[in-house]
């Protein structure tokens, strides 16, 4: 019966299986592209190494850590952010700040535009990775 509450009741929630499904899908794919701006710079030293020819081996480390500072000190700040202001801001602007911050690593030039580049997409990563906890 079209005017049946229950009707209506299982109808919304058929609809909220699948936004719960497309959430977990959204958060499951960022995180995994955060874990992936992390990881390589690691795996890519000896590219950077002939590429933007730095001093010593300090600045090869400090391409990776560029990206790790950020999110072991925001992590946790940015899981407060997203409980006061919603984890889909939090997820959209991460996302954002990750693009950015990849797209400038990936024309970098120098090894500082390269730091820039990985600091703001280690602030990005630092943003999606609370996400991963959304309910």
């Amino acid at each position: 019966m079209p005017g049946h509450p229950a009707k209506a009741q299982g109808g919304a929630r058929a609809a909220g299986g699948s936004l719960n499904t497309a959430t977990v899908v959204a958060v499951g794919f960022a995180v995994c592209l955060a874990q992936i701006g992390l990881a390589i710079p690691a795996t890519l030293n000896g590219t950077f190494q002939t590429v933007l020819h730095p001093t010593g081996s300090s600045q090869l480390d400090w391409i990776s850590d560029c990206t790790l500072l950020p999110i072991a000190a925001l992590e946790l700040t940015f899981g407060v952010l997203g409980d006061l202001f919603g984890r889909k801001r939090l997820l959209v602007g991460g996302a954002l700040l990750l693009m950015v911050g990849e797209l400038i690593s990936g024309t970098s030039s120098g090894v500082a535009q390269m730091y820039v580049g990985q600091l703001i997409a280690g602030l990005g990563s630092a943003t999606l990775f609370p996400t991963r906890s959304t309910k």
